[in-house]
C-alpha cells in the first residue's frame, strides 16, 4: 500500500520487492538456475562432452540472452524513449503527459513524476495567462481613465476660458460666422462649443457626418470642424461627399481628432479638409485655427 508523506500527499514509490533491481535479480536467477538445472538433468543422462552437447549448451545461452535482451527492452528501453519524446516536448513548449508503463516499479514512478510535473507547468501556465489577461485589462482600464482625464481637464480649461472676461478674445461685433461643429462625444462639444461662442461665433452641432451633411443642406455655414471618427458616417467620407459639391467647394473643413498618428494628417488632406488639430484643444490654438481659415475664406 503506498504511505502518506510528511506533506500529506501519497507516496507511489515501489516498495523494495517490487523495485527494479528485484525483479531483475529474481529474473536472472531463476534464468541461472533453469540453465542449471537444465545440464545437470543431461550430465545424468550422459557422461561425457560431445557436439550435441555444446550445440545445446549455445541454444540455452542464445534464449537466456534473448530472452534478457528482451526484457531489458520492454522494461526500460520502451518507457525511456517516451520519457525523452516528453521532455522533448516540454522543450518544444508543448506540456503533453506521456504514456507510463504499469509495471509497479522505479519506472511506473517515474512516468507518474513526470507527468505531475507536466500537470503542474500547465497549471502555472493557464494562471500566468490568466495574471497576463488581467494585466492587460488593467491597462485598459487605465488608459481609458487617463483620456477621460484629458477630456475633463480641456472642460475645465475650456469653462474657465468662457468666464475669464480678460482673456484676450475680442467679441466679434459684426455678424457672427456660423461654425459646424461635427462630433459625437458630448464632452468635445461642450468644450469646443464654449470656446467658440465666447470668441462670438454662432454654434451648430452635428453629431455624425450625416447630420452634418443634413444641416448643411438646410443653410450655410462657414466652416465646418470635422471630427473623424463618428458612428453612421465618419468623418473621412462626409467629407468627400461634402467636397463632390460644387456648392461647398470653398468651406473651410477643419479636421478634429485625438488620433494623432503618422498618416492622419495625410489622410484627412486627402479626404479634401484644409486642416488638422489635435484634441484635447487649447481653447487660444483653437481660435487661431478658426480665424485663420475664416480670413483665408474671406481673402478667397
Amino acid at each position: 500500500m503506498p504511505e502518506a508523506s510528511k506533506d500529506g500527499r501519497t507516496d507511489s514509490r515501489p516498495s523494495v520487492l517490487r523495485s527494479l533491481a528485484s525483479k531483475y535479480s529474481i529474473f536472472t536467477a531463476v534464468l541461472v538456475f533453469w540453465v542449471v538445472a537444465t545440464l545437470m538433468a543431461y550430465n545424468l543422462r550422459q557422461d561425457n562432452f560431445d557436439l550435441s552437447k555444446g550445440l545445446l549448451l549455445c541454444v540455452i545461452l542464445l534464449l537466456v540472452s534473448g530472452a534478457i535482451s528482451r526484457f531489458t527492452i520492454r522494461l526500460l528501453a520502451r518507457p525511456l524513449k517516451m520519457l525523452e519524446a516528453g521532455i522533448n516536448s516540454v522543450r518544444n513548449g508543448r506540456l503533453e503527459p506521456i504514456q507510463i508503463s504499469r509495471t509497479g516499479d522505479e519506472i511506473e514512478f517515474l512516468g507518474e513524476s513526470f507527468n505531475g510535473m507536466i500537470e503542474a507547468l500547465a497549471a502555472s501556465r493557464k494562471e500566468l495567462e490568466r495574471l497576463q489577461e488581467r494585466d492587460r485589462e488593467a491597462r485598459t482600464e487605465l488608459e481609458q481613465v487617463q483620456q477621460s482625464n484629458a477630456k475633463l481637464l480641456a472642460l475645465l480649461e475650456g469653462v474657465q476660458h468662457v468666464h475669464q472676461p480678460d482673456a484676450g478674445v475680442a467679441v466679434r461685433t459684426d455678424s457672427a460666422p456660423r461654425i459646424l461643429i461635427v462630433e459625437d462625444n458630448l464632452v468635445n462639444q461642450k468644450v469646443v462649443t464654449a470656446v467658440l461662442r465666447k470668441g462670438g461665433f454662432t454654434i451648430e452641432i452635428a453629431n455624425d457626418g450625416q447630420e452634418a451633411l443634413n444641416k448643411l443642406n438646410a443653410r450655410d455655414f462657414d466652416l465646418v470642424l470635422m471630427d473623424v471618427q463618428m458612428p453612421v458616417l465618419d468623418g473621412l467620407e462626409a467629407t468627400r461627399q461634402i467636397r463632390s459639391n460644387p456648392r461647398w467647394h470653398s468651406l473651410p473643413i477643419v479636421a478634429m481628432t485625438a488620433h494623432a498618428m503618422s498618416g492622419d494628417k495625410e489622410r484627412c488632406l486627402e479626404a479634401g479638409m484644409n486642416g488638422y488639430i489635435s484634441k484635447p484643444v487649447h481653447p487660444a490654438h483653437l481660435l487661431a485655427i478658426v480665424d485663420e481659415y475664416l480670413r483665408s475664406r474671406t481673402l478667397a
